[in-house]
This record gives C-alpha cells, structure tokens and sequence, in this order.
C-alpha cells in the first residue's frame, strides 16, 4: 500500500514539472511567430544653412552641427520635408555605404535652394551618417539610426517560473517521504548478562537432574 502511494505521488511530481517546463516551451513557439509591427509613413522635418550657425535642425533657429539624431524603424517610409534655411542649395545625402562622399548606394534627394521633399526606405538597420551633398560633410552632418523590426524574444520569466515550478515539486515529494515513509527500525541486541544467566540456569538444572539420577 505505501509503496503504491509513493509511485502515485512521483507520479504526480512528473506531471507537474512536465507540465512547467512545457509552459514555457508553448510560449515560446507561440513568440517565434509574433509578426513585425506594421510599417507606417513617418514625417521629418529638417532645415539646412551653411550661414551662421551652419549645420542640421528641425526648425530654423534651433540648428546645430552635428544635427539632431533621427531614429526611425526599418520598413517605414520616411518623407523629408527639407528647408534651406539660408537660401544656398543644399542636398540631404544618407551615406548607407559609409564612404562619407556621395555615391551610387546612397540615400539621396534633389538639391534644394527653398524646400523640398524626398522619401527614404530605411531597408537596413543600423546607424547612418547623413550630410549636405554640396557642402563638406564636417559642417553640415547628422546621424540618423534604423531599428531593426525583428520581434523580441521574451521568454525568460516564463523560462524561470517552469524552473521554479520544478524545483518546487522536487523539494515537495523529498517532504513527503520524509513524513509518510517509515524508517526501519533495527533489531535490539539481547543482552549479554541476561542470556549468560539463562545459559547457567540451564547448565544447574542439568547437573540437578544427574544427582538426582545416581
């Protein structure tokens, strides 16, 4: 009987840290398949002068060199809206291969003199220079950094509870066979004095018995 009920409580204890460890397993297919975020068309403002102060901003008195840092996500479509704010003909370059001169692999708009727009596809994640095609890279340059859109595996709490969740059912079946599961006792030793005594008892009765005999 107790040897069935130990089978039937480990029995349990598998089920258990079976049913913890395949928690985690579950989410973590379910996670591998969560879809990126949907891509969006996002607006950025920029002003261009090469007056004084010279360099990037995204109103015409608050332009810096280096200019602000952009951050879009990778699939967006991003549309400039670029102003010259000193009249020159500016030119808004991505350096995508970073050469740090304008090529054939760059992000690039038409010049502009007033205003203008033009349209990026951030395909690739990273970070990026972006400058003034008609003036030197170190008066007129900003950075503009590209999320990656891969989804995030997060599966680290639901990895700790099925851990906890086993170690808690290890620790509750070793409480159970300490309390439910006798420890077998081990024979007393006889004494020696009293089996000496019996032993000496039986020597006198047997001496009696011959006297009486002769």
């Amino acid at each position: 009987m107790l040897q069935s009920r130990e089978k039937a409580t480990a029995a349990v204890v598998v089920a258990i840290a079976f049913a913890a460890l395949a928690a985690p397993a579950t989410q973590v297919a379910t996670a591998s398949t969560t879809t990126a975020p949907s891509a969006q068309t996002i607006m950025i403002t920029l002003y261009a002068s090469m007056g004084n102060p010279s360099g990037w901003g995204q109103g015409p008195l608050n332009i810096t060199n280096p200019g602000p840092t952009l951050t879009v996500n990778q699939g967006d479509t991003i549309m400039f809206h670029l102003f010259s704010a000193d009249g020159a003909t500016h030119m808004l370059v991505i350096d995508l291969d970073g050469s740090g001169t304008r090529s054939s692999g760059d992000a690039v708009s038409e010049p502009f003199n007033a205003s203008g727009t033009s349209l990026y596809y951030p395909n690739t994640p990273g970070q990026f220079t972006y400058f003034c095609g008609t003036h030197e890279l170190s008066m007129q340059w900003g950075t503009i950094v590209v999320r990656g859109t891969a989804p995030v595996n997060d599966n680290a709490p639901w990895l700790a509870a099925g851990v906890l969740v086993l170690f808690v059912a290890v620790v509750g079946f070793a409480v159970y066979r300490w309390r439910h599961v006798p420890v077998p006792r081990k024979a007393l030793p006889k004494r020696r004095g009293a089996r000496n005594g019996r032993n000496a008892k039986g020597k006198g009765a047997a001496r009696s018995r011959q006297r009486s005999g002769h």
